[in-house]
């Protein structure tokens, strides 16, 4: 491993990984030799696949070193071991953190109350300001549809206080955007969201 750049890269990223979820979560997860497909799961059935699945696990591995400090954090790694969507979306918002982390935003990560106006996922912490913020997520398997955009909107503003201002931000899959006609339909939608 010494001489292959890509295999100490990986190994260290896996590494991180089953430090914060453990080898069980890892296991189940991420490694290549199990059948049941996954978000992070490892893909090398072609070079393709190989080249974004390894991305995506060396970019989920940053996400937890980096951001490990952060108010918060914890409580992102309860979400990610409860597994199923949870992974998808909780990566969601270690990309958004990663986002705001790597812009100098100072922000933190908010524990969900399931209570309507107070049910985002992070505060960033400006000059006198504290801004909620929430982060939705369309997952992978999910067909193209510029539309259902306009739901996320809708669902990010009740949970958010309605009398301050808030960010919502919306992780679409790759798939979504590699059609630029797609893609704009997306930021057209995306326009005509009520505020």
């Amino acid at each position: 491993m010494q001489d292959d750049d890509g295999g100490r890269t990986i190994g260290l990223a896996n590494t991180i990984i089953v430090h914060f979820l453990g080898r069980v979560w890892f296991d189940a997860h991420i490694r290549h030799d199990v059948t049941k497909p996954g978000f992070l799961r490892l893909d090398f059935s072609s070079d393709g696949r190989r080249e974004a699945s390894v991305f995506r696990v060396i970019e989920f591995a940053e996400d937890l070193f980096n951001l490990q400090h952060v108010d918060g954090f914890d409580d992102c790694i309860k979400q990610m071991k409860a597994g199923g969507e949870k992974i998808e979306s909780t990566c969601a918002e270690l990309d958004f953190g990663r986002f705001l982390y790597i812009h100098d935003i100072a922000f933190r990560f908010v524990v969900p109350t399931l209570t309507k106006g107070h049910d985002y996922d992070f505060e960033l912490i400006l000059p006198g300001l504290v801004v909620p913020a929430d982060a939705k997520c369309k997952l992978e398997t999910t067909t193209v549809n510029p539309t259902s955009l306009r739901n996320s909107f809708k669902k990010a503003r009740t949970q958010l206080p309605a009398d301050r201002p808030g960010i919502v931000f919306i992780k679409v899959p790759q798939h979504w955007i590699t059609d630029l006609t797609v893609a704009k339909a997306i930021v057209r939608g995306s326009s005509r969201c009520p505020r």
